[in-house]
């Protein structure tokens, strides 16, 4: 695979802890506006200038044109700099006992476009809309796209090299998890990073696909401008140091049945024990949540198809119990069931039982990083909420200036 180093905008270290911030997906926009109130510095000014304007329209011409020039604003302080030459970038993080690594480099919309950089997931038209047009008007990347890859070996050298010397940022997060970032622009480095990449056959999309999706648009309708759109910036990690949170559901009601009758539907296909533990213990078993009892339900091993999409837990949860007994016929549009990301735990689930706002919960064993690759591999589309990557990668450490890029 092709990557490039780049000239980044970044703050400088001092102002790293104030201006970094979650990616722009995953709060509400009231939430945005709580993170932003009181720090001007904030990168949830540019990634979500929709915050701070609660009247307007969500999609507002004026909100990317106030983003472009919040980004001018930023680097005229001096919160944000350019970069003095292509380099590429090295992150460490590290979240409860667990270390993940990441090369940040650009990757190439060609790639994306043939297929190389697989998907596992659909997108939505209004968000890919949403960012590509954020993108057009600042001319900037804001955030990276999360993907993953194959290591071949050699991933373990390079990380022990880069990480013998001082880290250009170093902090710890609102959610206690810690990031370190090094600069890598010795030229005998990033050939080395360049070779290792040339042997990698493909590059999977973790997190992010909208807004790899939107670089693309981008690169397809505004392409002549300049060799930087042709790229898009990317956060490479090796498969074997991530690791996926579960997605949990909830559905609002049993579909007119009582809890004793959908217990008995349960019982007539799938073994179904109480249990003292919520959490999955293993594939093949759901955890479920009602009227304050806890019960596993295993799937028998004979009915599990051998295929990527439909022997996800996942897949056989809705085939099997969502859609035929409690009438959820499509998760991606139905009223009737919330998703719970894995952070947020089991606990979560009971409490939202409990408290009368859902009427049973089901706790997901987590997808595998093997499968995320087998259906991507398989060319196929993972179903909704099917991965939590935890930790998420922080906006406003590197953005990606789009005619400024090389």
């Amino acid at each position: 695979m092709v990557v490039r180093p780049f000239v980044a905008l970044r703050p400088p270290a001092k102002y790293i802890t104030e201006i970094q911030a979650p990616p722009y997906d995953v709060m509400s926009r009231e939430e945005a506006a709580q993170m932003i109130h009181g720090n001007e510095k904030s990168f949830l000014r540019i990634t979500r200038p929709d915050a701070l304007h609660p009247d307007w329209d969500e999609h507002d011409p004026r909100l990317y044109e106030e983003a472009r020039q919040t980004i001018q604003d930023f680097r005229t302080k001096g919160w944000l700099l350019k970069e003095n030459k292509p380099c590429f970038y090295f992150l460490w993080q590290k979240w409860k006992e667990r270390e993940q690594t990441a090369v940040y480099a650009a990757v190439r919309c060609e790639d994306y476009e043939k297929g190389d950089i697989r998907r596992h997931e659909l997108t939505r038209k209004d968000k890919e809309e949403d960012r590509t047009t954020h993108i057009a008007t600042t001319k900037v990347g804001t955030g990276p796209v999360f993907l993953t890859f194959r290591d071949l070996g050699a991933w373990e050298g390079i990380k022990n090299t880069i990480m013998a010397y001082a880290p250009e940022y170093h902090f710890i997060d609102q959610q206690e998890v810690e990031h370190k970032l090094w600069i890598i622009e010795s030229d005998e480095m990033i050939a080395t990073i360049q070779e290792y990449f040339e042997d990698i056959e493909k590059f999977y999309i973790a997190d992010g696909h909208h807004r790899a999706a939107s670089a693309y648009n981008v690169w397809k309708r505004y392409g002549d401008k300049g060799e930087g759109y042709a790229y898009f910036m990317a956060a490479l990690f090796p498969s074997h140091e991530l690791a996926i949170l579960p997605y949990h559901r909830l559905v609002l009601d049993l579909n007119g049945m009582s809890s004793e009758k959908f217990l008995e539907r349960l019982a007539e296909r799938f073994a179904l024990d109480v249990s003292s533990e919520l959490d999955s213990p293993r594939k093949g078993v759901i955890g479920m949540y009602l009227d304050g009892e806890t019960y596993h339900i295993t799937i028998p091993s004979r009915i599990i198809p051998h295929d990527p999409i439909e022997s996800l837990d996942v897949s056989l949860l809705q085939r099997l119990i969502l859609h035929p007994m409690l009438g959820i016929d499509d998760p991606r549009t139905s009223q009737r069931i919330r998703f719970v990301g894995g952070i947020r735990g089991t606990q979560s689930l009971k409490k939202a039982v409990d408290n009368k706002e859902a009427a049973v919960a089901f706790a997901m064993y987590p997808v595998s990083m093997d499968e995320l690759l087998a259906v991507a591999d398989a060319n196929k589309i993972m179903p909704p909420k099917s991965t939590w990557f935890e930790p998420k990668l922080k906006d406003g450490m590197l953005a990606y200036p789009l005619e400024e890029a090389f």
